[in-house]
């Protein structure tokens, strides 16, 4: 009955969106500078401090899919699958299709990326995470197709803190912020380091990281320079086996690959110049990364182990002119050197059925150096006071050196042929470009002072990871890949009635050379798919302490053409993993500026778990409560109760023909504590 009133009531709400916010709420993920979160024409979201420190997030994934079109489903520890305006992605190139940075730059680099990488972002202290829904700007290239995600530094004005938390399942965590300087020169540390026991058998993770920064303000330079270090040592839990296991109380605590792990290091730096003058503002940012990880591959046959290091360095030039007779260009280049290695190999012998395809020893042993440059440009141009367009272009040329330090072909380390012919192929040495481009235009018309409209058209891609290249099996010997284009087109309308606030989008996407597996097992780019939604966020005020908040998605996501991926015409097929609707709707109670709580209802539909559309996870409804009391100027609590009715649920549902339907069973119900002590 409670559902039924609550859903009812929110009925009420939908021609409204997200509340209002007496601070003007301000971000530079669309723009590259500070811009009025509710002037853009585009999607975008802005995540703050005060958010994240009600949520306190374990995992990405409870920040993150606040928001509309965002669905990350958990796996095991820090692992997800990302999904934004689009069904839930996986496979070797499935991290290609967002564009994850912090601090305005890529947490991997261009062709590199890996598909848990928000674990090595320190979101735990973050000033704030922005996002675009939908293509980036021309700002960005590739990987910016269905979305962009920025974590920002931690605020150097705010408060020095020291914060403990606590929650059921043997979860700790202890964060450090310490701040001072003046307004000429600021130095922070931030330090958080968490232990998690883990909710099912031979799991859990211990995580460190560490952000250091340092802003100097001169008279005539700004500079913002800063260093990123993290480190993930966990104990993977894979997937438990069988029709609804997820349910099962015992079932679900299963670990069918107890040895399995994932042990990942990130280092990265940059320094941030400005200088302004009457002309406009020059930016130069240079930056290094390097990062190295190794894991088991639970998800693979066998018991393959991956390691893989990479290395950049990374500069960005960007001139914004100032605003002259309404008009103003963004200019700019964007250059970076990677070094990239990869090895894969089976440490003992896989099982007995296995052994014929599957050698013991090396699988893969390869190099590649890449380079990218990419100028771009943006005009955006104020007609009339109602009327504003913008429009952009941006070209991107990126090159693969690949090196292959094993025998060429399908055969073991050893050269040999396998007895039933050897899973896994290495092509030749070889030199791959990528030339590409992306363009966009919007228009931002004012109808009042509380009603806003946009339209936009934009064209994004991204470049073929070097796995999708080089990382071949069965009898592929080389991969002749195109880029996957995305073209979009998205209709806005946001503004306030009252005690309404609101922001309604409705986007159609079609997407071409579309890069996956068929069903000969070789990777081709001869896809195509089509994704179409409506996302809405609503707010409505029922008083001076209550309100009620809404974030709700209904899309599709299918196949458009059937390029081989199965025997049968998929034509028109649902994409599995991809709910028709999903989101969530909170009762907010803040008696006081030192009180805050919500009562959350998320809901989520069913979705296919195959493309054939014959097998299907049913979906789930949860329940969270949080609160969070500044119980004096030095002492905050936060208290948070999680899936409170104890729902058993899949954070990930998955089918394959080996395994039938496999799921990452959700959290049970949590309770957690937290402590902030400001000094």
């Amino acid at each position: 009955m409670i559902k039924k009133a609550l859903r009812n009531l929110l009925l009420c709400t939908l021609p409204a969106a997200a509340l209002a916010n007496p601070v003007e709420e301000v971000v530079t993920i669309a723009t590259g500078s500070a811009a009025p979160l509710d002037q853009l024409a585009l999607s975008a979201a802005l995540i703050d401090a005060e958010q994240i420190a009600l949520l306190g997030a374990q995992h990405a994934a409870e920040l993150l899919n606040r928001e509309p079109g965002v669905l990350l489903q958990r796996g095991s520890g820090q692992e997800y699958l990302p999904a934004l305006r689009s069904p839930v992605f996986t496979g070797a190139g499935a991290c290609g299709e967002l564009l994850i940075m912090e601090q305005g730059i890529a947490l991997n680099a261009n062709g590199f990326c890996n598909i848990n990488e928000l674990f090595n972002a320190h979101t735990e202290r973050a000033a704030a995470v922005e996002m675009i829904r939908g293509p980036g700007t021309v700002l960005y290239g590739s990987n910016a197709l269905h979305g962009v995600v920025d974590v920002a530094a931690p605020d150097l004005n705010a408060a020095n803190t020291l914060r403990a938390e606590w929650a059921q399942r043997d979860f700790q965590r202890l964060s450090l912020a310490v701040n001072g300087g003046d307004d000429s020169q600021r130095l922070g540390l931030a330090v958080t380091t968490a232990v998690d026991g883990g909710s099912r058998d031979s799991s859990g993770y211990k995580q460190n990281k560490l952000t250091l920064q340092h802003h100097y303000r001169g008279v005539q330079w700004q500079v913002e320079s800063g260093l990123v270090y993290t480190h993930l040592n966990q104990e993977t839990a894979s997937y438990v086996e069988g029709f609804e296991s997820y349910a099962d109380k015992t079932l679900r605590r299963q670990n069918l690959d107890p040895q399995a792990y994932r042990n990942a290091t990130a280092v990265r730096a940059w320094s941030h110049w400005r200088k302004s003058s009457e002309g406009g503002t020059l930016s130069v940012k240079p930056y290094l990364r390097s990062a190295n990880m190794d894991f088991l591959m639970h998800f693979l046959p066998g018991t393959p182990i991956e390691e893989n290091r990479q290395h950049s360095v990374g500069l960005q030039l960007r001139w914004q002119s100032a605003e002259q007779g309404g008009r103003s260009w963004l200019l700019g280049v964007d250059g970076e050197l990677t070094e990239g290695e990869l090895q894969q190999y089976q440490l003992g012998e896989a099982p007995s059925f296995l052994q014929s395809q599957i050698p013991t020893g090396k699988h893969y042993d390869y190099r590649v150096d890449s380079w990218q440059l990419s100028p771009f440009a943006r005009l955006n141009w104020q007609l009339s006071d109602a009327l504003a367009v913008s429009a952009g272009l941006r070209f991107e040329q990126l090159d693969y050196r690949y090196d292959n330090r094993m025998s060429d072909g399908r055969t073991n380390e050893l050269g040999q042929p396998c007895a039933a012919g050897c899973r896994y192929t290495r092509p030749s040495d070889r030199s791959d470009r990528f030339d590409n481009s992306s363009t966009e235009l919007a228009l931002n018309y004012q109808i009042s002072a509380d009603q806003r409209l946009f339209a936009r058209y934009s064209r994004a891609f991204r470049a073929p990871q070097a796995t999708e290249l080089y990382r071949l099996q069965r009898q592929q010997l080389s991969a002749e890949l195109d880029s996957p284009q995305l073209t979009a087109l998205e209709l806005g309308w946001s503004g306030s009635v009252g005690h309404w606030d609101y922001q309604l989008a409705l986007y159609q996407m079609d997407k071409r050379h579309v890069i996956f597996r068929d069903s000969d097992f070789y990777n081709v780019s001869r896809g195509r798919t089509e994704h179409r939604g409506l996302e809405l966020s609503s707010g409505y005020r029922l008083s001076p302490q209550w309100r009620l908040e809404l974030a709700a998605t209904l899309a599709r996501h299918r196949y458009d053409n059937s390029p081989g991926l199965v025997s049968s015409d998929i034509t028109g097929n649902e994409m599995d993993g991809a709910p028709r609707w999903f989101g969530r709707t909170a009762l907010v109670w803040q008696p006081h500026d030192e009180l805050t709580a919500e009562l959350e209802w998320r809901a989520q539909a069913g979705y296919y778990l195959d493309i054939e559309n014959e097998h299907r996870y049913s979906g789930h409804r949860l329940w969270n409560l949080r609160g969070r009391w500044q119980a004096s100027a030095a002492v905050a609590l936060s208290l948070r109760l999680l899936n409170i009715t104890d729902e058993l649920y899949a954070d990930r549902a998955d089918y394959t023909t080996f395994s039938a339907e496999r799921y990452f069973p959700g959290a049970r119900r949590t309770l957690a504590l937290a402590l902030d002590y400001q000094f």
